[in-house]
């Protein structure tokens, strides 16, 4: 019988959740970070790790702190420019 895993399930479910709060679909938010809807299904169920760029990207464009992308510790909100 084959095992299904995942590599970090929670990461999976943190950018599932960021791209259900930016309300898009899988599709739209692949076109946005130049990857294909079926990475990003395979992100968000833990199949794929994503690359530094990625998270770095994915923070900036929702506003979530980077740390608390890649491994859940820290404000979940990044903190204003400036402020």
């Amino acid at each position: 019988m084959k095992k299904n895993f995942t590599i970090n399930a929670g990461v999976a479910k943190r950018i599932r959740s960021i791209r259900k709060e930016m309300g898009l679909s899988q599709a739209k938010f692949g076109k946005l970070f130049d990857i294909s809807w079926v990475y990003v299904s395979l992100l968000e169920n833990g199949h794929r790790r994503p690359s530094m760029g990625l998270v770095v990207m994915i923070s900036r464009e929702s506003g979530v702190e980077e740390t608390w992308l890649r491994v859940g510790r820290g404000s979940r909100k990044a903190p204003i420019p400036g402020g």
